[in-house]
């Protein structure tokens, strides 16, 4: 009888005991999960905070380079108003364009069609581009000013247009992002 009752308190003990090795367990995984969750909460919070303040610095950069295009093919249109006409040869365009540091220019008549330019678009009609629609109220508009921003997987570049003053059309700059790293 003394056997059976001490092999029945040890089996118990060793029950208890394994009982409680097992809840200890499964209360620092609880604990544990709390911790890891907490911190990936932080470092996540942490990660937003950065990704927001990349984002507010790209916006500046971009409105910053929005600002320099627009003041470049402002210059272009006061450049064109003072010369009556005679930088509307592709040699004066491509000077014109190396002096500006951008990757194209594009200069259309009232009919908003490309009449002269760097750009292989020589003839194209600013009607038939969902992007260069967006520019058409240049022609009447004297202070008109805009930029488009075209991007895709591989490069970006940026669309500024204003008004001509010499008489009434469009004048359009390209820069890519090839030009910003030679800025």
């Amino acid at each position: 009888m003394k056997k059976s009752f001490l092999r029945f308190v040890i089996i118990n003990i060793v029950i208890f005991a394994a009982i409680l090795v097992n809840l200890a367990f499964y209360m620092l995984g609880i604990i544990e999960r709390e911790s890891v969750t907490k911190l990936v909460d932080k470092r996540f919070q942490t990660l937003q905070g950065s990704i927001d303040k990349s984002n507010e610095e790209i916006e500046k950069i971009l409105s910053q380079v929005s600002n320099d295009n627009i003041a470049k093919a402002k210059a272009l249109a006061i450049i064109l108003n003072q010369s009556s006409g005679d930088y509307l040869d592709n040699e004066a365009i491509e000077e014109i364009r190396i002096a500006l540091n951008v990757d194209e220019i594009m200069i259309t008549n009232s009919s908003g069609i490309v009449v002269a330019g760097t750009s292989p678009y020589i003839r194209q009609d600013f009607h038939d581009s969902e992007v260069e629609k967006q520019f058409l109220p240049a022609i009447t508009d004297k202070n008109f000013c805009k930029t488009v921003n075209l991007n895709d997987k591989d490069s970006f570049s940026q669309l500024a247009a204003t008004s001509r003053l010499d008489e009434a059309g469009i004048i359009v700059i390209e820069a890519s992002d090839e030009y910003f790293s030679r800025a």
